[in-house]
């Protein structure tokens, strides 16, 4: 089975940037533009990788992160952000974040 990444992003320019860099990848490429609709594509089907932006229309990035502990979902997530800090990051690595 081919592995599948979830691209949590809202930008529609970003998210076509992202799909045409990674089209040659072997995996499949699943798109999110909401937080809402990632929540539904993951309650369907868990991927291997998340790239998950901070800034959504519906909901913060952080958010998904809490979603996916309380459902105690452990996926590696890739977070990017125009909006970062220290601050956020550490924010984000008490959330469930991974730092490597």
């Amino acid at each position: 089975m081919t592995p599948k990444v979830l691209l949590v992003e809202d930008s529609s320019s970003l998210a076509v940037l992202y799909k045409q860099y990674l089209k040659n990848e072997p995996f499949d490429l699943l798109h999110a533009a909401t937080g809402a609709e990632a929540k539904r594509i993951l309650e369907r089907t868990i991927p291997s990788l998340i790239i998950l932006d901070l800034q959504l229309p519906d909901m913060q990035g952080d958010e998904i992160l809490e979603w996916l502990e309380l459902k105690n979902i452990s996926i590696p997530v890739v977070v990017v952000t125009a909006h970062g800090s220290v601050d956020i990051a550490v924010t984000l690595i008490q959330k469930g974040a991974k730092d490597s």
